[in-house]
């Protein structure tokens, strides 16, 4: 599979850069549970899912907060970016 199409595959480096220790097993049984319905809803749902699966303490929680928001921010920017050039891909010149 390829790493670009991982659900947040860039957060769980980030959350392991930042100390935490995390397994390749802790990221199966995340995407197990994306599989199975759980943290799909919203993203606050999908933060919850991270945070119970991930997460042992509240100076990792503050760390899985702030990384979070900053990948969100950067989806929310990506997916805006792809959106506006469909659009502009498809006004006929």
């Amino acid at each position: 599979m390829n790493q670009e199409r991982l659900p947040l595959i860039n957060l769980f480096f980030d959350l392991k850069k930042a100390g935490i220790k995390l397994t390749i097993e802790d990221y199966e049984l995340f995407i197990k549970s994306l599989q199975a319905g759980f943290g799909i809803s919203s993203s606050q749902e999908l933060f919850h899912l991270c945070g119970t699966l991930w997460i042992k303490n509240d100076y990792e929680f503050e760390i899985l907060k702030q990384l979070f928001l900053k990948h969100m921010d950067d989806l929310v920017k990506e997916e805006s970016h792809i959106s506006i050039r469909k659009y502009q891909h498809s006004i006929p010149i």
